[in-house]
């Protein structure tokens, strides 16, 4: 008898929780964007866009010239929205390359100390 009233309450609990004035707003799309220092990119919520757009960056950063190997680095990441063995090869070189600067600013404050 008290299984049968816990799953009332569970279920009671849920329809406060669907009354709640936040749950009546429309469901939007997750917006998708790129954070670049302090700057947020938006990019397509679609993956055929993101994929067209991650592939195209790519191919023109090949390329030689100034904005090259930026714009494939951008087209990569663009691309590792969808693919997890790229999201995942791009959070390791961001905790690489944070650990790398960590390290070099504490040897800075040493060598700061030691003057």
């Amino acid at each position: 008898m008290e299984k049968t009233e816990s799953k009332q309450n569970t279920h009671s609990e849920i329809l406060l929780a669907q009354d709640h004035p936040l749950a009546e707003m429309p469901q939007q799309q997750a917006l998708r964007y790129i954070r670049i220092r302090k700057y947020k990119v938006r990019v397509p919520n679609t993956p055929g866009k993101r994929l067209l757009l991650g592939t195209s960056l790519t191919i023109v950063g090949i390329f030689p010239g100034p904005p090259g190997p930026v714009v494939s680095v951008v087209g990569l990441t663009i691309l590792s929205i969808d693919y997890p063995k790229l999201r995942r090869a791009r959070r390791k070189g961001t905790v690489w390359l944070g650990r790398r600067t960590w390290a070099k600013n504490q040897k800075r404050q040493m060598d700061d100390v030691a003057e």
